[in-house]
């Protein structure tokens, strides 16, 4: 990156948590089933991706797994092109009087320090009475560089955290109710690669499984998550279907004031404790509305199953609802 002048970028930080190079990949494969072509390079703990529309990709990389948080602004090669691009941010983001912070680092034996030092000075130097605030600032600054370049943005939006996508696998049983797409969620902000399993009760249900794979199927690496749908009238069909498995862990939303169900032993319930309170707030980031539906545990004989598998795709809700009936329809379950 360097040497090339000031270009438009998008700034991306990692939460320092799992592998950076997971991150690098996740991201690549978002942008890439987003249909935006962007050229990914890493400076000091940050990712700076050029081409694009920065907040078209703030935008697409604001809730993949593994991401602190989301800034727009400008790639630059040098010291003297962070202080340029530090200059032109502040005059069009940063009004006179105001309070801001820088958030930097470095790498390849370029100073965190000196990074902030150099973006705080050519701020002040350009807006008239502006005052660094770490505790209560308007506008913040982020700030990377390295031998290989660096970039500054201004902070559009924290990222959801958590661990940037790896290898392993894990089931999650849905029902498109609130516990079981919020565990979901959290399954995939720990790093797992997610099959998500729904017995069909009715369209309701179904809609609200689909609805949540189209939205998920947009934050993370689409190849990271996938959706099975158990059709068939059976009740018992899921614990039937989870007892005939080996090895694969298994995730269920069960909550304090499940009724009590014999599940198979190789079944989790990792948010039992969680309060209901949580839940919904963590509902709400996902935007959705699910269908309050709860999972049948009663034991049964084991039945036939037709198992649908819908993934590898960013969806829609119609995409999915279509592509599940088509697959009914021609019996390509298996």
């Amino acid at each position: 990156m360097a040497g090339r002048g000031l270009r438009k970028a998008t700034v991306v930080g990692w939460t320092g948590r799992g592998n950076f190079e997971y991150l690098r990949r996740s991201i690549g494969e978002v942008l890439k089933s987003a249909g935006l072509k962007g050229e990914v390079a890493t400076s000091g703990g940050a990712l700076v991706v050029e081409g694009p529309d920065p907040s078209v990709v703030a935008s697409a990389l604001r809730n993949v797994p593994g991401v602190e948080w989301v800034a727009v602004g400008m790639a630059a090669g040098s010291v003297h092109e962070v202080s340029e691009a530090s200059k032109q941010l502040a005059k069009r983001y940063i009004g006179p009087g105001s309070r801001f912070s820088v958030m930097a680092s470095g790498g390849e034996g370029v100073a965190a320090s000196d990074v902030s030092g150099v973006v705080v000075s050519s701020v002040v130097e350009e807006v008239r009475g502006v005052r660094a605030d770490e505790v209560k600032p308007r506008v913040v600054l982020r700030a990377t560089l390295s031998k290989t370049g660096g970039a500054v943005g201004v902070q559009l939006s924290k990222g959801p955290g958590g661990v940037p996508t790896g290898s392993q696998e894990v089931v999650c049983m849905v029902s498109g109710g609130m516990h079981s797409s919020v565990l979901c969620w959290m399954a995939l902000l720990a790093g797992y690669r997610v099959t998500m399993v729904h017995a069909k009760v009715n369209e309701d249900s179904l809609r609200a499984v689909a609805k949540l794979y189209a939205e998920l199927s947009r934050r993370v690496d689409p190849g990271a998550v996938a959706l099975e749908v158990l059709m068939g009238e059976d009740a018992a069909r899921i614990v039937n279907w989870v007892g005939r498995g080996e090895g694969q862990l298994v995730l269920v939303g069960s909550h304090a004031g499940c009724s009590s169900i014999k599940w198979p032993s190789r079944i989790r319930a990792p948010l039992f404790l969680a309060q209901e309170e949580w839940f919904r707030s963590e509902i709400a980031t996902l935007s959705l509305r699910p269908y309050e539906a709860a999972l049948d545990g009663a034991n049964g004989s084991a039945a036939p199953v037709e198992t649908l598998v819908f993934g590898g795709v960013r969806a829609d809700v119609s995409g999915v609802m279509d592509g599940l009936r088509l697959r009914g329809r021609t019996g390509s379950g298996h």
